[in-house]
């Protein structure tokens, strides 16, 4: 089930304006982030700023259909994509993307 899962996301992230993805090693998981490793489905996703908002909400969309909780790190600043209502999540992600929006 959570390789289907992972499996489901990436062909979501497939779908988006992103430079490149590619499954994250063990190695190189950052040492804060939690889960079980790499059967959950660490991705590395390289996006322009422009297309970083496409990019959260389809993952937030992902999140919401699966019943699932997802962690997005821009440089070291994190966004819990969980199981809020739409418009709290689309609220999240616009102040998150705020603060990046002006680096």
């Amino acid at each position: 089930m959570i390789e289907e899962l992972a499996r489901s996301l990436v062909a979501e992230i497939a779908e988006q304006d992103v430079e490149s993805f590619d499954m994250v090693k063990a190695d190189q998981v950052p040492s804060d982030a939690k889960g079980i490793g790499l059967i959950v489905g660490w991705i590395a996703v390289h996006v322009s700023l422009r297309n970083l908002e496409h990019l959260a909400q389809a993952i937030a969309d992902w999140a919401a259909r699966n019943g699932r909780d997802v962690e997005i790190r821009y440089g070291q600043d994190v966004i819990k994509v969980a199981r809020v209502t739409s418009l709290q999540q689309e609220k999240l992600i616009n102040e998150w993307l705020n603060r990046h929006s002006r680096a």
